[in-house]
């Protein structure tokens, strides 16, 4: 009878570590999230606006962007025009992060919309700029964003319509 009871225990427990282990190393995949730039209406710049816990900012251009100082910009039906500012957008709450895409409208010259990502102590980590100019631009980063806790995207004339963050 002792035996049978060592035995139930000690397969019992066998069951509970094997699962305590698979939870472990099960890999914890992000729901993509899509910021859709039509759906706020801000007209201050330097004013927080966020979409779930995700927060953003239109500020002015800097010396990294194609002209610095400025920030005009103005809300739409299909996004966020620039001409020129500077979006900021907190990444700090979401882990995980596989690749980003940034979707609008450049009506600038070839390398005028430009996309940077920053470390928390404000390095950039990771950058790229829309080449073709004039038209719809979808540009994606694929690596290079593990430490990636803020991103902004600037142009002298374009849109920011979506960014998928996956």
């Amino acid at each position: 009878m002792k035996l049978k009871t060592l035995l139930y225990i000690s397969a019992f427990l066998l069951v509970v570590i094997s699962c305590e282990k698979k939870d472990n190393n099960e890999e914890t995949t992000l729901e993509p999230i899509t910021i859709d730039f039509s759906s706020f209406n801000v007209t201050e710049k330097n004013t927080t606006f966020s979409q779930g816990n995700i927060s953003m900012i239109v500020t002015e251009t800097l010396a990294e962007d194609c002209a610095e100082g400025y920030c005009a910009f103005e809300f739409t039906s299909t996004g966020l025009i620039l001409m020129p500012a500077r979006v900021e957008i907190n990444l700090q709450s979401v882990t995980g992060i596989s690749s980003i895409t940034i979707a609008g409208y450049d009506n600038c010259a070839q390398n005028c919309t430009k996309v940077f990502f920053y470390d928390a102590d404000g390095n950039v980590v990771n950058s790229g700029s829309v080449d073709q100019g004039f038209g719809e631009y979808s540009i994606s980063f694929n690596s290079g964003l593990g430490n990636a806790k803020s991103m902004a995207v600037s142009t002298c004339e374009g849109s920011v319509d979506l960014i998928t963050i996956e």
